[in-house]
């Protein structure tokens, strides 16, 4: 199964975050996982840092830092799991694109990500456990639910509805019809 970060390298977006919910993972869950982190680095050195923090952990090899892509819909079709571990968010797009993709999403538990807890798990920045439970939960449930991404992809819907692209160019030419 794939998990995929999918946000700017930068130390406010919790990737390190996510490696300590990794860290935290029970050995059989994290063998059967590959970590995916795609975006661009934007704090100067922080690629290094995850890398240098990588080969301290269980299971380095099944952790990926990819890099940018101008394809982040093919990652998001690709993954199993979404995770963000940000210590703070404006609009947090990435996991706002993995709900509506149906995908589980597992979010840390910041006032950013609030709008999205109809259809995420959350966990606490400072717990990785908690972080690492969660996705414990969502493997065991896509083992016991041959419906599990089905249901998901019913349960998102309203997010499809609310925020899809058809709605969101009529709000913004109405914006700018308005200016």
């Amino acid at each position: 199964r794939w998990i995929l970060g999918m946000a700017r390298l930068h130390s406010s977006k919790g990737q390190e975050v996510v490696l300590d919910v990794w860290k935290a993972l029970p050995a059989v869950a994290r063998g059967t996982l590959a970590l995916f982190f795609v975006g661009q680095e934007t704090e100067t050195g922080y690629q290094k840092v995850l890398q240098d923090k990588i080969r301290t952990l269980p299971d380095p090899d099944n952790i990926v830092i990819v890099g940018p892509s101008d394809r982040p819909q093919d990652w998001l079709q690709a993954a199993d799991i979404f995770i963000s571990g940000s210590l703070h968010e404006g609009m947090p797009l990435a996991p706002l694109e993995a709900v509506g993709f149906g995908l589980p999403t597992i979010l840390s538990n910041i006032e950013g990500h609030q709008f999205l807890r109809p259809w995420a798990h959350f966990f606490d920045t400072l717990k990785p456990e908690e972080g690492a439970a969660r996705i414990v939960e969502v493997l065991d449930s896509m083992k016991t639910n041959s419906q599990f991404f089905e249901e998901r992809w019913a349960e998102t819907a309203p997010v499809r509805e609310r925020w899809g692209a058809p709605v969101m160019a009529a709000s913004y030419a109405q914006i700018f019809q308005s200016a």
